[in-house]
């Protein structure tokens, strides 16, 4: 995963968003997240969902897995989208 200076990140959600025409885009409540879900908010016509984590990385990937493994979940790899 690519680290992204924040005019290129915002970028990348909002082409994304468009792209697979998302409902709603869930974005991490710390540091620069802070800051892009209120650009997000301010420019974008679907729901900004701010989260904060209660696990670290590791944790999160276990708690997901099953979605995934359902097929419940996309998952963007590259630019093309892989189900579970």
């Amino acid at each position: 995963m690519e680290k992204l200076e924040f005019p290129d990140l915002k970028r990348m959600v909002v082409s994304l968003a468009a792209k697979w025409k998302s409902n709603a885009v869930l974005v991490k409540d710390k540091a620069s997240g802070q800051s892009l879900i209120q650009d997000l908010r301010r420019d974008m016509r679907i729901a900004v969902i701010p989260f904060r984590p209660t696990v670290d990385k590791s944790a999160r990937a276990n708690l997901t897995t099953p979605l995934i493994e359902l097929g419940r979940v996309y998952l963007v790899v590259g630019h093309a989208m892989v189900t579970g």
